[in-house]
This record gives structure tokens, C-alpha cells and sequence, in this order.
């Protein structure tokens, strides 16, 4: 894709050139002679992309949420990252070399990269961004404001700088994701490092001002309102067309569609019913692309194993078995999706082939139940225990629809077998901050945005910082361990194919589907490519351009 632009000038170049030959041979084009043209892409414009809740912070150190993610990934670089082909490239690192059996990498950094601030990158940040992330180990936070990072670098005996521009990484065994842990975004020493405590660096104004080295910098942040990034012009790679990149904030799904209709947004994720809404509205399409892609991600039903009723696995497994998820394909996605088969997406390789989903049987379920000691003793309907009902509260985003509406679905398919679910809408802050960093829920219906890498320790070792449900189960820690210590890839899928069963056991969670990423885009916008993997570069993408005939 960088090879396009590049065409493109020669292309003009030769055009202009053909153009003066003619000029001076004094040809005559004929009316209807039909005539070639090329599009050159100009800078300026903006885009408009609508998001249905703000971002936390853009610290990519310090972030655990998508939408700060998206929005941080454009002021913010790691040392590396994947490409269209799911293949690690050089961004802020030039090359890079490992040795001794992948125990040492030596990054080469590039030069003359500056902060937005016009200050020089250097490995010095590089070993900054590394030490801030390690201080979180001991730092013990119940609140959602600490970073998670922590757990990918432990495997890190130390970080070297060898010169402004080199840095030695030395690992203490051997470890898979030796190269991709450095995709994180990297900070400026010489903004953080004023910061010797944690809690200070965590209130930092700069986490809502970022000063990156991205192709985008911030201009303006109003909360719950607009982000708006500005193009980086100084900006060390190929830089973008596009000079403005707005993300409006509005956490209702109506109201966004509305607004792409109207032409006020650019790019918007669509229900499934808005999308097929699209589809099948020709005039709609002249102005509007209709996209559509797998995503990298699931849903699910989370449940605090610290909560009485539910460390029984019987009563997850019943829970599991109640909840037609068919319908809720058919129902809530229109087709478009598929069920969860558990903690791997069917398209990687760590995915065990061999495990099925639990089938929708209601009245195993309900078997199930009695057995773990769940009666409807007053025969109201609602089972009970020891003079307690079997009540479930189940807290979600409530800027999220679909979410919403499948659990509108579930709570009805739970009352067939005397469960009384109580649905709790919040927002997303709210959900992290207050719920699942305080372990303070019986359950949460959110789902997992996974790495290009199977490793997913951070979300099921007993010490895993992402596992807020207080799971545990001693031979999935050890496989989680020994699958990431190895670069062999069929021992690693091994160990995975194991964990997938062993949780589909357990059954810590409710696997619900797998949602198709539905999104409209203005057709104003144009470069823009789809593949499986998603969207090409916003950098190839553009809204002003002029046309040469020739």
C-alpha cells in the first residue's frame, strides 16, 4: 500500500509530461475521443467517526478499554506492530535482531523520530515506558486505574540501552511473545518522568493531553462530547491525507444512525437490523458503503465465582444450557454472527476443534439446578435456597445495544427454569471502575477483544489481571505458563487445545457469540479497502483529490 502513492506521483509526472509533448506537437483531441484520467490524493479535509462512549484515558500505559485504544493508537506508537498480513513490522524500531535462542533481542531504533512536542525520541524512552509499566506490579488498586501491562513483561530480565538509538532486551526463559509485547505504545520520559509515584503519574493531565510520536496529535478533547486529532505533518512515516480525525462521542445508537443518514457522520458501527436496513436501501448506497467483517472478539456472560451461588459449576453449566443462543443469532444479529465455542475464536490456530457448545436443554437444565439444591418451594415461579430466592443481576453497558437486547433475550430464557435475572444497564466507566475492578457483580455481560497471539494468561490465570471473576484451576495455570514459554508452536497449541477443554468444563463463563463488525462509511472517504482482517490504513485513506486527464 505505500507502493500506491508513489504510482500515483509518477503516474501525474508522466501525464504532465505526455501533456506538454502534445502541447508541443500542437495535437488536436477530437470531442468524443475518449480520454484516460488518474485521481491524485490532496491533503486537508476531516472525518467524522462516531463512537458510542469517551475514552478513559489515552496513556496507552494505563489503558483497558477499546475506545481508548482506538482513539490512543493514533497519537501513540509501539516499537513494532502487525500489518494487513498478521506480520510484525518495524515502526519506532528500524530492525531488530534475537539471539541466543531468543533469550536477548536487540532493538535498533529509528532516527530523528520527534514527539509532538518537537522533542527527540530516543531508547531512553523505550527504557522509561518499560520501568513505569513494572512499578504496577506491586501497585494494588480496586478502581480500574492501574495498568494491566505488567504481566506481558515479567518474563523480562532487564532492558539495556546500548546507545540513544539501541536497546538490549534480556528475557529470563524463553518467551513467544518476545518481539509482539513491544507493540505498546511508548511514552516520553522527558513528560512522565517527572512523576516518581504512581498515584501521580495515574491523576497526570497528560494522560487526557498525550504527547506521542503518531501520525495524529490531539487538538481538542471535550468530554462525552468530541476527541478531535490533528494530522502530525512532522510525522516520521508516510503522512496521512486526512487533516482532521473527529470521534463523536453519543451513546445512542439511534441518533448515530440518524446522523449517518443525514450525512453528519462519516463512519458509524451499525446494529444488525440498521445495517440490513442499509443494504437493502439502493439510494442510501450511492452515498454510503455498507462494510462487513469478522471481528477479533467475543461476548459472554461472566460469573463472580466469588458469589455463593455461583462458584457451583452445576448451576453455570444450568445457567449455560437455559440460554438458547441460536435465538439470539437469529433475533439480535439477524444471522449475522455466529455462537462462541469458548475462550479461542474458531479461526485460530489454538482453537480446539473438537469441543461443541453446550445445546440449548432446557430441561437438563433444570435437572441440573435441582441437583446443586435449587427448589420453588413457595411455587412462585422462582427457584430458591435456604430461603433465598435465585436471583441474578447481570450489569452491562448500556451504550451498547445488542448487548441489551440479547439480555432481554437470556433473562426470558432463564425464567423457564426459575431463575429471576435482574438486568442492570451502566455506563462503561461506571461498569469497569465500580463493577469489575471491584469484583463488585454476581455477573457482567462484556466481551474479549484477543491479540493476534493465542496467550491469554492476563484473562484466565488464577493471577491474571484481567481475570476479575476469580477464576482458578491450578492445570490451566500450568499450561497457560508453559504455553507461553515455548516458541514451539505445536507444543503451544497443545497446551491451548487442553485449556479450551478445561474451561468449556468449568464453565466460568457463558460463551454467547461471536458479532460480525458492521460499519458504515461515507462513500466521501476514498482509498478506504476491506479484507477479512478489517480496514486498510486510515494513512491511504482521503477526502480531497483532483483529477488528471490524460
Amino acid at each position: 500500500m505505500y507502493k500506491k502513492y508513489g504510482y500515483l506521483i509518477i503516474t501525474l509526472i508522466l501525464s504532465v509530461f505526455l501533456i506538454s509533448c502534445d502541447v508541443n506537437k500542437k495535437e488536436v483531441v477530437k470531442k468524443d475521443q475518449k480520454r484516460d484520467a488518474v485521481i491524485v490524493q490532496e491533503t486537508g479535509g476531516y472525518i467524522v467517526n462516531a463512537i458510542t462512549r469517551d475514552a478513559i484515558t489515552l496513556n496507552p500505559v494505563l489503558i483497558n478499554d477499546s475506545t481508548s485504544q482506538q482513539v490512543s493508537d493514533m497519537i501513540y506508537e509501539g516499537l513494532v506492530k502487525y500489518d494487513k498480513d498478521l506480520k510484525l513490522i518495524g515502526v519506532l524500531a528500524e530492525t531488530w535482531e534475537t539471539l541466543d535462542q531468543g533469550l536477548e533481542v536487540i532493538f535498533h531504533l529509528k532516527k530523528n523520530v520527534k514527539w509532538h512536542d518537537g522533542e527527540l525520541f530516543t531508547a531512553y524512552d523505550v527504557k522509561f515506558t518499560y520501568d513505569t509499566i513494572m512499578k504496577f506490579k506491586n501497585y494494588n488498586s480496586d478502581g480500574g486505574d492501574m495498568s494491566q501491562l505488567y504481566t506481558l513483561f515479567e518474563y523480562v530480565d532487564d532492558v539495556n540501552i546500548l546507545d540513544d538509538y539501541t536497546i538490549k532486551v534480556s528475557y529470563k526463559v524463553p518467551f513467544a511473545r518476545t518481539i509482539e509485547i513491544w507493540s505498546i505504545g511508548i511514552i516520553p520520559r522527558h513528560i512522565f518522568g517527572q512523576y516518581d509515584d504512581l498515584k501521580d503519574f495515574i491523576r497526570s493531565d497528560y494522560n487526557r493531553k498525550p504527547v506521542g510520536t503518531g501520525k495524529y496529535r490531539l487538538n481538542k478533547w471535550l468530554p462525552d462530547e468530541r476527541i478531535i486529532l490533528e494530522v502530525n505533518r512532522n510525522y516520521h512515516g508516510k503522512v496521512p491525507y486526512i487533516d482532521k480525525l473527529i470521534f463523536s462521542i453519543n451513546p445512542e445508537q439511534t441518533i448515530i444512525y440518524l446522523d449517518t443518514m443525514l450525512g453528519k457522520i462519516d463512519i458509524s458501527s451499525l446494529t444488525p437490523t440498521q445495517f440490513t436496513r442499509l443494504l437493502d436501501d439502493e439510494e442510501k448506497l450511492k452515498k454510503l458503503m455498507a462494510v462487513h467483517y469478522t471481528g477479533g472478539h467475543y461476548m459472554y456472560l461472566g460469573y463472580n465465582m466469588k458469589v455463593k451461588k455461583l462458584s457451583d459449576q452445576r448451576v453455570r453449566k444450568a445457567l449455560t444450557l437455559a440460554i438458547n443462543r441460536h435465538e439470539i443469532i437469529d433475533g439480535v444479529l439477524e444471522g449475522l454472527g455466529q455462537i462462541c465455542y469458548g475462550p479461542f475464536l474458531p479461526y485460530s490456530w489454538a482453537f480446539n476443534k473438537d469441543i461443541k457448545p453446550l445445546p440449548y436443554d432446557v430441561a437438563k437444565a433444570a435437572k441440573l439446578m435441582h441437583e446443586a439444591g435449587w427448589r420453588d418451594s413457595d411455587d412462585d415461579g422462582i427457584l430458591d435456597k435456604d430461603g433465598k430466592p435465585f436471583e441474578l443481576e447481570v450489569v452491562v453497558d448500556r451504550s451498547e445495544p445488542n448487548r441489551n437486547m440479547a439480555l432481554k433475550f437470556i433473562k426470558r430464557n432463564l425464567k423457564d427454569i426459575g431463575v429471576r435475572m435482574i438486568i442492570n444497564p451502566v455506563s462503561w466507566t461506571t461498569l469497569v471502575q465500580n463493577h469489575m475492578y471491584a469484583k463488585n457483580f454476581d455477573a457482567v455481560m462484556v466481551g474479549w477483544q484477543l491479540n493476534k497471539d493465542p496467550d491469554v494468561y492476563n484473562i484466565w490465570h488464577t493471577d491474571g489481571a484481567l481475570n476479575f471473576y476469580s477464576y482458578s484451576n491450578k492445570e490451566v495455570d500450568r499450561l497457560l505458563e508453559k504455553g507461553r514459554k515455548t516458541f514451539d508452536r505445536a507444543i503451544r497449541k497443545e497446551c491451548y487445545n487442553r485449556i479450551h477443554s478445561l474451561i468449556m468444563d468449568d464453565m466460568p463463563y457463558t460463551f454467547l457469540y461471536i458479532d460480525d463488525i458492521l460499519v458504515s462509511i461515507n462513500r466521501r472517504i476514498k482509498g478506504v479497502k476491506v479484507s477479512e482482517s478489517g480496514l486498510n490504513s486510515i494513512s491511504d485513506w482521503y477526502v480531497k483529490y483532483r483529477t488528471v486527464m490524460y
